[in-house]
């Protein structure tokens, strides 16, 4: 009966540690996701526009391709909001009363003109950042794209205080300056998800 009696326990003890464990497994694990390389390259305070994308393909030169547009991508997004953000504000400062202020068709004209500077100077944009990965039979890449601001921003600049319709009265270095605090806002309003 002694030996009953440790099997009975043994036994249940065996049980209910079998039903803790599989509640346990059960359960979703939480696991930390850590950024890649790359991404924090790209998220970094810099005085340079910098995009990061991701791409994936059985082809690792179409991956690394897929990538490289991304990143571009990214960067010519970033000029559309910050110099819809620059143009609005210079708005706001040359109200109508002083008939400085841009119509609706003018903005969307300077706005366009930024993101087309932006597409060109990307051209010689450089890469910082890139890392190839095997994930079954496909290859991920990962690249950070950088574009110099200086040169961004002076083209920029003189294209829109030298279009003739245009005629937007923004001194350089201001203009440059807008630029970058406009961008750092952009870029804590992205890192808080907003």
């Amino acid at each position: 009966m002694y030996c009953a009696v440790i099997a009975l326990i043994a036994t249940a003890c065996g049980t209910s540690s079998q039903v803790a464990n599989k509640s346990s497994n059960n359960a979703p694990k939480r696991v930390k996701i850590e950024k890649e390389e790359c991404q924090k390259e790209a998220e970094a305070s810099s005085d340079f526009l910098r995009g990061y994308g991701i791409g994936t393909s059985a082809d690792q030169m179409m991956a690394r391709d897929l990538a490289a547009l991304a990143a571009r991508n990214e960067i010519v997004n970033s000029v559309q909001v910050v110099a819809a953000n620059m143009i609005e504000k210079y708005n706001q400062q040359h109200s109508s009363a002083t008939s400085g202020e841009m119509t609706r068709e003018d903005k969307g004209k300077a706005e366009q003109m930024i993101a087309s500077i932006a597409e060109e100077t990307l051209q010689g944009a450089r890469v910082i950042c890139s890392n190839t990965y095997k994930v079954g039979n496909e290859y991920e890449h990962h690249v950070c794209v950088e574009l110099t601001n200086v040169d961004f921003t002076q083209k920029a600049h003189n294209k829109l205080t030298s279009d003739e319709k245009l005629m937007i009265d923004y001194e350089a270095e201001k203009f440059k300056k807008d630029f970058k605090e406009e961008l750092e806002a952009y870029r804590k309003r992205k890192e808080q998800g907003l």
